[in-house]
């Protein structure tokens, strides 16, 4: 399991920072959403979105990777400079 944090949702985007040192490698070095937004480090775009729970930003949970998500998920057409790194994960547990 990895250790992670909700940092980012929109109808078009899920962004997850990874709070767990030893998997860093999963996101990308460092993210800002907006030019006037906070910089993020070690983030990444969630890839099954319609399979990620509901919760509020900022709320922190366990995932692991898994295989491949739903590919007939629908989502809002809005571009929002999505973090570039993109994994397909499960939520396990949330805090």
């Amino acid at each position: 399991m990895v250790k992670a944090k909700l940092v980012y949702r929109s109808c078009a985007t899920i962004a997850v920072e990874v709070l767990d040192p030893g998997h860093y490698s999963l996101g990308q070095a460092d993210w800002t959403q907006n030019p006037s937004g906070p910089t993020r480090h070690n983030v990444f775009s969630v890839s099954n979105p319609c399979e990620f729970p509901s919760m509020d930003t900022g709320r922190i949970f366990n995932f692991r990777i898994t295989g491949k998500g739903r590919d007939d998920c629908a989502i809002c057409m809005m571009y929002d400079n999505p973090p570039v790194k993109k994994q397909v994960i499960k939520v396990i547990t949330r805090e």
